[in-house]
């Protein structure tokens, strides 16, 4: 099963925001410290838009969680997608 470019931003979006949710941090600081707006910020939380390589970089480097985090979770769910073939 391949995914859609639709279900990636809301798996993206939702790792984003579980992570910023853990750390107790408001959409707005994230936003602010991390140089998005509120409201991109809240579209890719909610993963209306794709956002860019760079974007995801800075909201984990400003969320100081691992970049390769998100890389594992990617990693899984293409286990997953493989499995279920």
């Amino acid at each position: 099963m391949k995914l859609s470019k639709g279900q990636l931003a809301i798996l993206i979006g939702n790792f984003i925001r579980d992570m910023r949710l853990a750390k107790k941090i408001s959409m707005e600081k994230l936003a602010n410290d991390a140089g998005i707006s509120y409201v991109q910020l809240s579209r890719i939380e909610k993963g209306q838009i794709n956002t860019t390589l760079y974007q995801l970089y800075n909201i984990l480097v400003t969320l100081k969680v691992p970049v390769i985090k998100i890389f594992k979770l990617l990693k899984e769910i293409l286990l997953l997608s493989i499995r279920n073939k």
